[in-house]
């Protein structure tokens, strides 16, 4: 965390919201912990103004909100939205094309039984 405030600092990262990346061959797998990054979105250089958090593309979208407590206890993975994510697909004959990608979308308070929203996402063909 305290490396993530200088790269704030510094104006190298623009936000502090968390962005996940989970592998295509680990969700594929199953073992979604072989290839599990926290990513921090990069500040956008020079004047251009964009910024790319993810490959440009047609994604297959889906909006959770949960509390981390509740995930744990409900679900007892952290990773289980996206095992049925990748399920999903399979049911509507969507072919993945990319790596699955979690957006926080609220802020996180520190509190795990705070409401927390998030978006997947992964690149379809």
């Amino acid at each position: 965390m305290g490396s993530g405030l200088l790269l704030l600092d510094q104006g190298l990262a623009n936000q502090m919201q968390g962005s996940y990346r989970v592998g295509l061959q680990a969700l594929l797998s199953g073992h979604l912990e072989r290839d599990f990054h926290f990513c921090m979105a990069a500040a956008p250089p020079g004047r251009r103004g964009t910024r790319h958090v993810r490959p440009a593309g047609r994604y297959f979208q889906r909006l959770r909100c949960a509390s981390i407590d509740d995930m744990l206890v409900a679900e007892g993975s952290l990773f289980a939205a996206y095992l049925e994510l990748a399920d999903e697909l399979r049911k509507r004959v969507l072919e993945p094309m990319g790596d699955l990608y979690e957006q926080e979308l609220s802020l996180y308070t520190g509190d795990i039984a705070a409401e927390c929203y998030t978006e997947l996402s992964i690149r379809v063909g």
